[in-house]
């Protein structure tokens, strides 16, 4: 924040213009877990329909692509909406972020038992570097939906 020098009164507080999220949640009354909720809600219902738009080839080592395809659109589409519908309410936004979790968990589960399964049918040292950037990558999810969950909300001006 910039100050500066006024004769006789001190110093004075120069502000800058609220970028445009801040304007955004102080609109519609939503905190930062909220709009997290809504985002990733967002994205998931976006992957759900990906599922429906792509042919996924059936890898007999991952079981997630094993599953029926309307299951799977099920799981993430189903995830995206409960966490769009529970992120204004705070005392109900945990089942937002568990919803979110499930097909996090149910991907991560996946692929690590693909690096196991790959593994074990290998004998040993060539890595499977495609099953462990997947089961980085849902482990990463987790990890961040998980630290988003446990922040608390600044106060509102209501609440100050």
């Amino acid at each position: 924040m910039m100050t500066g020098r006024v004769a006789a009164r001190g110093w004075r507080r120069v502000t800058r213009p609220s970028p445009i999220w801040r304007k955004v949640g102080k609109r519609f009354k939503i905190g930062h877990r909220a709009a997290f909720l809504i985002g990733m809600g967002t994205i998931f219902i976006s992957l759900g329909l990906g599922i429906l738009l792509t042919n996924v080839p059936e890898n007999p080592l991952l079981f997630h692509t094993q599953l029926p395809e309307w299951l799977r659109v099920t799981i993430w589409c189903g995830a995206g909406i409960l966490a769009i519908a529970f992120a204004r309410d705070y005392r109900l936004q945990w089942i937002g972020f568990a919803a979110l979790q499930f097909p996090a968990v149910e991907r991560f589960a996946s692929y690590a038992s693909g690096v196991v399964r790959d593994s074990l049918a290998t004998g040993g040292p060539p890595v499977p570097w495609p099953y462990l950037n997947g089961a980085f990558l849902y482990f990463a999810l987790l990890f961040i939906t998980r630290l988003v969950s446990s922040w608390p909300d600044p106060p509102t001006d209501e609440q100050e």
